[in-house]
């Protein structure tokens, strides 16, 4: 459903340390600086039409944040991996942080879930 990219960097202590690079740095960063838009542009691309597919199902969402003075708080489902996903907007000031609540996802929005609470569904 969705890719990252990233210049790959030797990390002390792991095998691939001791490998010869065929590549320096310095071309790596050209190539990405190159490819990388393509790449993650496409994959957006395939992400948001991916994500359409949630629409009408229901999950579980752990709350991480409210937004103040808005209507609405901030989570993610089993889905969303923290920094490199998206989120899910729970439509709704009425939970609060650490609560896990069952949500109706009720569209997508980019690589963004939209859910209500299934009990005020």
């Amino acid at each position: 459903d969705w890719a990252g990219f990233f210049v790959y960097s030797r990390e002390e202590n792991t095998k691939a340390y001791r490998m010869r690079n065929a590549f320096s740095h310095n071309m790596a960063v050209k190539a990405a600086e190159k490819f990388l838009p393509l790449l993650e542009k496409k994959q957006e691309d395939i992400t948001i039409k991916r994500m359409e597919r949630f629409a009408g199902m229901e999950m579980d969402i752990l709350v991480e944040e409210n937004v103040e003075g808005d209507p609405f708080s901030f989570g993610r489902g089993f889905l969303q991996a923290p920094e490199v996903d998206g989120s899910t907007v729970i439509l709704t000031d009425r939970v609060k942080p650490g609560d896990v609540v069952r949500c109706r996802i009720v569209r997508s929005n980019g690589i963004d879930l939209e859910a209500l609470p299934a009990d005020e569904v």
